[in-house]
């Protein structure tokens, strides 16, 4: 979807270095992260927001009524 829309994607699981087998050095109970582990992530997220680039003018898309649950006309975002 993000992708499809041209939205940038962070994967934090798959690129951050924090997993399974780091767990030891940056996990406190195997799933929350330590001060290790946040420091890391605070930077692996910081270094990725910091090369996203503005997006280029897109086409217009269909707009979403909640309310209505369906689509209307398109707008430009």
């Amino acid at each position: 979807v993000a992708r499809r829309l041209g939205c940038p994607v962070i994967d934090v699981g798959a690129e951050s270095g924090i997993s399974a087998q780091t767990a030891s050095i940056y996990l406190s109970d195997g799933l929350h992260l330590n001060s290790a582990g946040g420091q890391r992530f605070a930077q692996f997220a910081a270094d990725r927001l910091r090369g996203i680039r503005p997006p280029l003018p897109q086409a217009a898309l269909p707009t979403f009524s909640p309310g209505a649950g369906s689509y209307g006309s398109a707008q430009s975002v």
